[in-house]
């Protein structure tokens, strides 16, 4: 979705309410259309966290450390899944 007069590359992206408080592993592998881009920069912050020994961050907490083409997909990606259940 683009807002009226404002470029997507600068419109800052929300994280999904409805993923705030899912871990970055399970937005990784439980979320169809999660591209190979966002998938491996989310599993890089697993990784992070498993060597600082602290359980996978929450997707809210690791939003900031996301670039903005790895937000959009994520966006979309919950879009689209949420239009498949909503089609059930």
């Amino acid at each position: 979705m683009q807002l009226s007069g404002m470029n997507n590359t600068t419109t800052p992206q929300a994280v999904p309410a409805v993923l705030e408080a899912w871990s970055v592993d399970e937005v990784a592998e439980c979320i169809d259309g999660v591209g190979y881009d966002a998938y491996g920069q989310l599993w890089k912050l697993v990784e992070l966290d498993e060597k600082a020994g602290k359980p996978p961050r929450s997707l809210k907490d690791a939003w900031r450390s996301l670039d903005a083409a790895a937000k959009k997909n994520i966006i979309e990606a919950n879009a689209l899944e949420e239009a498949d259940i909503d089609a059930d």
